[in-house]
C-alpha cells in the first residue's frame, strides 16, 4: 500500500509535468490507512518483523521508481513487446535468485500448484500487468498506482465470498475508506501539463 504514496512523491519531484496536490495526497493517505485497518483488524495482536518490513518497503520503493521511470521511457517497439521483455527479464531474474538460494530442490508440483501458476500467468501477468503498463501510458503514476489499494479489498471480499472468512465492522469501514481514498485520487487534478 506504500506504492501509490512512493509513486506520487517520486512523480511530483522527478516528472516535471506532474504535481501531487494536497487533495491527492489526502486520498493516498486515506487509502493507505484504509488498507492498514483492513488487513490488521483491531482484535489481533501485531508482531513486527523489522527485516521483513524493510524488505517490503524497499521492494515497494524500487517498484515505484520503475513505475515513474517508465513514464519517461519512449520505446520504438510496441507495448506488447515492451511488456514481454519486462516479464521475461523479471522471470530470468527470479530464476537466478531461486537457483542461488537453492529453491529448486524444494519445488514440488500438484494439480493445485499447476492451476495456481496458470491463474497467475493469465490473470496476474497477461491481464493485470499488461493493463497496468497500458494504464501508465495514459494516466499519471499516482493514479495508476491506486491498484495497490484495490487489490487487498478484492482479496478480502473474495475470501469472504468463497472461503467464508469473516468481515467485521472495522473492515467494512476500512473498505469504505479505501474506496473513498481511491475516488479522491482519481478525481484530483494531478497532471499539470503535457
Amino acid at each position: 500500500a506504500t506504492i501509490p504514496i512512493f509513486a506520487g512523491v517520486l512523480e511530483h519531484f522527478f516528472i516535471r509535468t506532474t504535481r501531487l496536490t494536497l487533495k491527492a495526497l489526502f486520498g493516498l493517505l486515506l487509502g493507505f490507512f484504509g488498507v492498514y485497518f483492513l488487513l490488521i483488524p483491531a482484535e489481533h495482536g501485531i508482531s513486527i518483523d523489522i527485516p521483513g518490513i524493510l524488505m517490503l518497503l524497499s521492494a515497494s520503493f524500487l517498484w515505484s521508481i520503475g513505475t515513474v521511470l517508465s513514464k519517461t521511457f519512449k520505446g520504438n517497439s510496441s507495448i506488447v513487446s515492451n511488456i514481454g521483455i519486462q516479464m521475461f527479464a523479471g522471470g530470468v531474474g527470479l530464476m537466478f535468485v531461486s537457483a542461488i538460494t537453492g529453491e529448486f530442490s524444494r519445488v514440488t508440483f500438484s494439480m493445485n500448484s499447476v492451476l495456481a501458476i496458470a491463474y497467475l500467468v493469465v490473470f496476474g501477468s497477461l491481464v493485470a500487468y499488461s493493463s497496468y503498463i497500458y494504464l501508465l501510458q495514459k494516466w499519471p503514476a499516482t493514479k495508476a498506482g491506486t491498484y495497490a489499494y484495490i487489490n487487498p479489498l478484492v482479496a478480502v471480499s473474495l475470501g469472504a465470498i468463497f472461503l467464508d472468512e469473516k468481515i467485521n465492522f472495522l473492515m467494512i469501514l476500512a473498505m469504505g475508506a479505501i474506496l473513498l481514498g481511491v475516488l479522491i485520487v482519481q478525481k484530483s487534478k494531478i497532471k499539470v501539463s503535457e
